[in-house]
């Protein structure tokens, strides 16, 4: 193979980022990119390698139907990026803004009214022009189907309407007014066409249930095959948004199915992964010591843009948890900066006690006064003057008992297997 500075390939496969990313809103908000010129997996043999962008990461089980109204819909037909099914906008990570994607435009001529101009000539991967309709029939469709990812809309909305052909109002709830949710709907909830989906509405199964793995939607990809082994997309040449949005440099894009991080860790490292938005551990190491051509978004730690909090649900109906005090114990038992340094690689900030991640494009909204007079921290004594001071619980063989005799664990907590970050830090927990 060629051997390039791995500057020069970061750049590359950073501009090849910028122009998939163009239909995606930056989405992904990290890049693991290996380019080595290498036999691809077996599963990608069939499609030409130089127009193939092999990416991991999104699907941790076989397909099973695209459905993006479904509990659990087969990538990419949940999440980001919007190959298939496309939102009024995309969320930019890197900054915290929307991006145009169905919509063009987004007006507040008041406190209460948000107003989507639509795009020009936007259409159905079957040619049926995208129209209000189909939003008007989407945003409402809670109102109707019960369980639907986004089926608290209506706390934050009261009323959706299409004044024209080009443009939807939406009405806010004057009474719970968080703008911000309503903005985060904007870009997640996926426009579904109307004339395919009405019908489904009567399926006996449920609408949400129909298992569809043909979809037809309005983005720049199609499904080409979906297996045990992979996904893979095809560029639908004729896609809409070439000139508004961007049209995508790879012809094909396919997501292997891996049963663990480290399986598809292993791929990266051979090149036979382009995009991986998996945990990798200590990522520098493959460039630093193996030499690898492997690039981050950020050339430096922390190396990822931040994109979400991994959170600790805690089950409240069961005794003890149900005792704020006992939950208030554990926040301060865990070792958030160890998890951080070794579970995450130094990849991010110690956990706060906060919703808002502290870095990137939520930082302007993170109190840290706030976060430091009224959080928690890692604090041992804290927790152990919780228990016994507060509680009044006695410590037995490593146990904790409150007097009325229920036991403060021992607790089982869990995630997905293979999710070695994860599983990592749970065993620091």
């Amino acid at each position: 193979m060629s051997k390039r500075p791995i500057g020069e390939i970061r750049q590359t496969r950073r501009e090849l980022l910028q122009k998939t990313a163009a239909f995606g809103a930056l989405a992904f908000g990290v890049e693991l990119a290996g380019v080595r010129s290498v036999a691809a997996a077996p599963a990608a043999q069939a499609l030409p390698r130089n127009q193939t962008l092999n990416i991991g990461g999104f699907q941790w089980g076989p397909p099973t139907t695209f459905n993006p109204i479904n509990a659990s819909p087969t990538w990419p037909a949940t999440g980001s990026p919007q190959l298939i099914y496309q939102s009024l906008f995309g969320f930019d990570l890197v900054d915290g803004t929307l991006k145009p994607m169905l919509g063009k435009d987004l007006a507040t001529p008041d406190a209460n009214t948000m107003v989507v101009t639509m795009q020009d000539g936007a259409k159905w991967q079957d040619g049926q022009p995208v129209t209000v309709d189909d939003v008007v029939y989407t945003y409402t469709l809670p109102q109707r189907v019960q369980g639907l990812n986004y089926s608290t809309l209506f706390d934050y909305i009261t009323k959706v309407e299409a004044p024209d052909a080009k443009t939807v109002k939406l009405t806010l709830n004057a009474e719970k007014l968080n703008p911000g949710m309503v903005r985060n709907y904007l870009s997640s909830i996926y426009i579904l066409p109307k004339h395919i989906w009405e019908a489904r509405e009567k399926d006996p199964k449920g609408i949400t249930n129909v298992v569809d793995m043909k979809p037809v939607g309005s983005g720049p990809y199609k499904v080409q095959a979906a297996s045990p082994e992979r996904v893979a997309l095809q560029r639908d040449d004729t896609y809409w948004g070439s000139t508004a949005i961007g049209k995508p440099a790879p012809q094909y894009i396919v997501h292997p199915i891996f049963k663990s991080n480290d399986d598809g860790n292993l791929a990266l490292q051979r090149g036979e992964v382009d995009w991986s938005q998996q945990f990798v551990p200590q990522i520098w190491k493959m460039w630093e010591d193996q030499k690898l051509p492997v690039g981050t978004w950020l050339d430096k730690e922390p190396y990822y843009v931040p994109g979400s909090i991994p959170l600790l649900f805690i089950n409240v109906q069961k005794k003890p948890l149900d005792n704020p005090k006992v939950r208030q114990a554990l926040a301060y038992a865990i070792n958030y900066p160890q998890i951080a340094a070794t579970a995450m690689s130094r990849y991010s900030a110690p956990a706060n006690a906060s919703l808002i991640i502290p870095t990137g494009g939520e930082s302007k909204f993170f109190e840290a006064d706030k976060v430091k007079a009224s959080g928690w921290t890692y604090d041992p004594d804290k927790a152990k003057s919780i228990l016994e001071t507060d509680l009044k619980a006695t410590k037995k063989n490593g146990v904790y008992t409150l007097p009325d005799g229920t036991k403060i664990g021992p607790f089982k907590a869990q995630c997905p297997y293979g999710w070695t970050d994860w599983m990592t830090a749970l065993q620091l927990v």
